[in-house]
C-alpha cells in the first residue's frame, strides 16, 4: 500500500509539473515573439536569429536535440495542432503515462494486487506511447492528401500557366475551383509573396511544412524554372508525367510480388483440399481392401 502512495504523489507532481512547464512555455513564446518583432523594427536581417533560442528554452533544453527536431518537424507537417511545440508534446506525453495510472488506482481504490500493478504499468506506457501513435497517423494522413491531391493541382496549375496566367494568379484560380490540402498550403506561400515574402523562402517554407515526395519534388522544378527562366508548364508536366511512371512501375511491382506471396496460400487452401477430395475416396477404398 504504501507503494500506491509514493506512486500516486510522483503521478500528480510530475502532472502538476507537465503544466507549470506547458504555462511556461507559452509565457516564453510570447516574450519571444514581441522581443522578435521589436527586433525587426530595429534590424530585420536578426530577428530570426533572435527568436532560434527561446524557441528551444524551458523543457526543450532537457530534451535530446534529435527528438527535438523529429517533433517539432512532424508537428510542423500537421499544422501544429493547439499549437503545440516539441516541448509541450513531450510534457503531454510524461503527464498521460503518469496520470493514467492514477485512474487505475483511483478507480480500483487503491486495492492493487500483481494484477493492478502490471496494469497500471500498462497504462502508463499506453499513455507515454499514445501520443506519438496520434501525431504519426496525422502525418500519415497527410501524407496519404497530398500523394492523392499533388497530380492533379499540378495539372491544373501547367494548364492555367499555358492559358497565359502568371504562377501566383494560377495558383489563386486553382486553389478556388480545387479546394484541398495541397490547395491551400500553396494558397498560403503565394499569400506570403503578396506580403512581401521572398518567393525562395516562400517555396522553401511550402516544402518544410506539408509532408509527401511528391510536392517536393514539384516546389523544387517550380524554383528552378523561375531561378532560370524555362517554362513553368512545361517543367511541371514533365515532372508530372515522371511522378505517375514511377507509381506505376511501383504498382506493377507490388502486383507481381502478390503473386508470389499468393502462391502459398492457394497451395495450401486450394490445390491441398482439392487433393484430398480427389485422392480420398480412392485412398480409403484401397485401404479397406488390404
Amino acid at each position: 500500500m504504501p507503494i500506491i502512495f509514493v506512486l500516486m504523489l510522483v503521478a500528480c507532481a510530475g502532472t502538476v509539473y507537465g503544466a507549470y512547464l506547458m504555462k511556461r512555455e507559452k509565457e516564453r513564446r510570447v516574450a519571444d515573439l514581441i522581443h522578435a518583432l521589436e527586433a525587426e523594427q530595429q534590424q530585420p536581417g536578426e530577428a530570426a536569429a533572435a527568436t532560434a533560442p527561446g524557441r528551444l528554452g524551458g523543457l526543450s533544453r532537457f530534451l535530446p536535440a534529435n527528438m527535438i527536431a523529429g517533433y517539432e518537424q512532424k508537428l510542423l507537417w500537421v499544422g501544429r495542432p493547439y499549437g503545440l511545440d516539441a516541448a509541450q508534446f513531450v510534457a503531454i506525453k510524461v503527464a498521460a503515462a503518469l496520470t493514467l495510472p492514477l485512474l487505475i488506482s483511483v478507480m480500483t481504490l487503491f486495492r492493487l494486487g500483481p494484477e493492478g500493478v502490471f496494469m497500471m504499468m500498462i497504462t502508463g506506457f499506453a499513455g507515454f506511447i499514445g501520443p506519438d501513435v496520434w501525431l504519426n497517423a496525422r502525418v500519415g494522413r497527410r501524407r496519404q492528401l497530398v500523394a492523392e491531391e499533388m497530380p492533379l493541382f499540378a495539372d491544373l496549375i501547367a494548364t492555367a500557366v499555358s492559358a497565359g496566367l502568371p504562377l501566383t494568379e494560377a495558383v489563386r484560380r486553382v486553389a478556388a475551383d480545387a479546394p484541398g490540402l495541397v490547395a491551400r498550403e500553396f494558397l498560403r506561400a503565394v499569400q506570403e509573396m503578396a506580403a512581401g515574402k521572398p518567393r525562395a523562402q516562400a517555396w522553401r517554407d511550402l516544402i518544410d511544412r506539408v509532408p509527401g515526395e511528391d510536392l517536393r519534388v514539384i516546389v523544387n522544378a517550380i524554383m528552378q524554372a523561375e531561378q532560370y527562366g524555362t517554362s513553368v508548364a512545361e517543367i511541371i508536366r514533365y515532372q508530372i508525367q515522371q511522378i505517375r511512371l514511377f507509381k506505376q512501375q511501383e504498382a506493377q511491382r507490388i502486383a507481381q510480388q502478390t503473386t508470389v506471396k499468393m502462391r502459398v496460400p492457394m497451395l495450401l487452401l486450394i490445390l491441398l483440399p482439392f487433393m484430398v477430395l480427389l485422392l480420398g475416396p480412392a485412398l480409403l477404398q484401397i485401404a479397406q481392401l488390404f
